[in-house]
């Protein structure tokens, strides 16, 4: 997530950059405000994970919670960011399939859905408050308009639009990221059953190499008593013919 942000970041200042270069009509103060509002928490998670490298892992909990924490943030930065850039005729309402991309890649399925359903809530919060006048519509076109005015029927088909593109994103995100998942659980699951088997032959192995050592023991044995027998035979004959002869 945070390298991802300092993509968006990038992106954000090239967009500041070409408004700046071409004088568009954008809300450059408030665009402006949003960027540096993302790009100090992003610079606080970063000096977060870059701290000492002898701390202990952190548990599944507390990443659990980063990672709502990260998502939630990015969500209302993106959904002041659409307010002040236009509402639903914003050109920066796309980051919201963007993020629920990554969050397909990054979180589980239901977790990608949570951010899905996150976003078009907040995005039909701002159409709506700013079609009732509740809030201030910033005109793509510059200056601030009633957002009464605009066509009921436009923000319908842009709305569904955008619900019909984000909840595709996810769901084909989401199964793509499935299938490699259960991949990767398949490919993790052989590698241990692999690790069991080589501890088995290592085992094995090693009985056998104590068995042919005690083979070797015993043939030792075995050669010593057949040359002890030998000898004795050897000593034998001439005792006996001396033997007999003593008489």
């Amino acid at each position: 997530f945070i390298r991802v942000r300092w993509l968006f970041l990038c992106g954000l200042a090239a967009t500041f950059a070409v408004a700046l270069l071409f004088r568009l009509a954008l809300p450059l103060e408030s665009v402006l405000s949003v960027g540096a509002a993302v790009l100090t928490y992003n610079v606080l998670f970063y000096l977060f994970h870059d701290g000492p490298h002898g701390a202990p892992p952190p548990t599944l909990a507390s990443c659990r919670v980063e990672a709502i924490l990260q998502v939630g943030l990015d969500l209302i930065a993106l959904t002041v960011l659409v307010h002040v850039a236009g509402g639903a005729e914003s050109p920066f309402r796309g980051f919201y399939v963007f993020h629920a991309i990554v969050g397909s890649v990054l979180l589980p399925r239901r977790g990608a859905w949570l951010v899905g359903i996150a976003a078009f809530v907040l995005f039909m919060f701002v159409v709506l408050l700013e079609q009732r006048g509740i809030l201030a519509h910033y005109a793509p076109g510059g200056g601030v308009s009633d957002g009464r005015a605009q066509d009921t029927r436009t923000l319908v088909m842009i709305s569904v639009v955008f619900l019909v593109t984000l909840a595709g994103s996810i769901s084909i995100t989401s199964s793509i990221m499935n299938i490699l998942r259960r991949r990767e659980r398949q490919l993790v699951s052989t590698q241990h059953a692999l690790v069991r088997k080589s501890e088995d032959l290592q085992k094995a192995y090693a009985t056998l190499t104590e068995r042919q050592r005690q083979l070797v023991h015993t043939e030792k044995q075995a050669s010593l008593g057949q040359l002890v027998a030998g000898i004795a035979h050897e000593i034998n004959n001439p005792i006996q013919f001396i033997y007999g002869n003593m008489a």
